[in-house]
């Protein structure tokens, strides 16, 4: 009888391993799901009176569909959507226009203000974006555990006072804390066991 009831829970432990794998996989693979900016219309106002009066003013001359200097083309920014879509791309426009590479010598430069006044939206902007996006928090590890979690879990999950975790091999000694999870690893020694 002892053979039997021990042959169904070992069973019963590699199913409910076999499902805590799937949702630790599953979990990891939802938190690598490429994150797309969110859509924000609340800004839409200031772009088209700050923004877009300055991008016409100063830089559509000559980024624009037709000559696409440096391969540019700001006519394709007509809402703060497109602005948010193409990220990376302003903080390099922002980064030139503010150190004074752009506009080039010889064109006029725009007022101070009007350079600080569209540096600010993008930064408020970004900031925005920055704190929609869910943090990602890495890959998740699995770990295995001592002999006396996994007795307890045992009692726990079955409600029988069983100690299968006594016929295992010894758990790694730990010696520091942040040896915890290196010693609780699983490796293949462990596994054929």
């Amino acid at each position: 009888m002892r053979v039997r009831s021990l042959r169904l829970l070992l069973l019963l432990l590699a199913a409910g391993w076999c499902v805590a794998e799937h949702f630790l996989l599953r979990s990891a693979g939802q938190t690598r799901r490429k994150q797309t900016p969110p859509k924000t219309v609340a800004k839409e106002d200031s772009f088209k009176t700050t923004v877009l009066p300055f991008i016409t003013e100063n830089c559509a001359a000559c980024h624009n569909a037709r000559t696409s200097k440096g391969g540019l083309n700001l006519d394709a920014f007509r809402s703060t959507e497109d602005v948010s879509k193409q990220r990376e791309r302003w903080e390099l426009i922002a980064q030139k226009f503010q150190s004074g590479a752009m506009p080039p010598k010889g064109m006029p430069r725009p007022d101070a203000r009007q350079i600080k006044a569209v540096g600010v939206w993008l930064d408020s902007l970004f900031a925005k974006l920055d704190r929609a996006v869910k943090p990602d928090p890495g890959r998740v590890t699995a770990r295995r555990l001592n002999r006396v979690e996994y007795n307890n879990t045992i009692r726990d999950l079955l409600a029988i006072d069983f100690k299968p975790a006594d016929d295992f091999p010894a758990d790694a000694p730990c010696v520091r804390a942040n040896e915890a999870d290196e010693t609780a690893a699983t490796d293949g020694l462990r596994l054929r066991a």
